[in-house]
């Protein structure tokens, strides 16, 4: 079985810029907690990491719905249903940013060559509980 990784450990990735992970949105007692920033790592600052942040979690738990969508609808006459899923990438112009459900994300220069598999690999190896 593979050992957890550390954030520090994605930032020595081939193209990392920037690593974040954090905690859930939580929905309790008729209460919506958000989604909380646990650590950091080459952003520029707290507030860059958090807008990210909200943005990689909003995202993820839409992209995570759809997804559940597919595969309870399709599951039987759609072979090809994309879950179960373990990320998502969004692709810039300059950047990109991946993402897992377990609430880690990367940013990446798009400059750089690297291996989206392996990464993706990784970045669901980050504890983050």
């Amino acid at each position: 079985m593979s050992e957890p990784l550390k954030l520090q450990d994605l930032m020595e990735m081939n193209g990392v810029i920037g690593a974040l992970r954090w905690q859930q949105s939580r929905f309790q007692d008729a209460i919506a907690y958000p989604a909380r920033l646990a650590e950091f790592l080459g952003l520029e600052n707290e507030e860059r990491a958090r807008q990210m942040m909200l943005s990689a979690e909003a995202m993820g738990l839409s992209i995570k719905g759809v997804l559940e969508i597919d595969y309870y609808r399709d599951r039987s006459s759609n072979p090809f249903s994309l879950m179960p899923v373990d990320g998502y990438m969004i692709h810039g112009q300059k950047f990109n940013l991946l993402c897992t459900l377990n609430h880690v994300a990367a940013v990446v220069d798009n400059k750089v060559e690297y291996d989206v598999k392996a990464l993706f690999r990784k970045l669901a190896l980050v504890r983050n509980d």
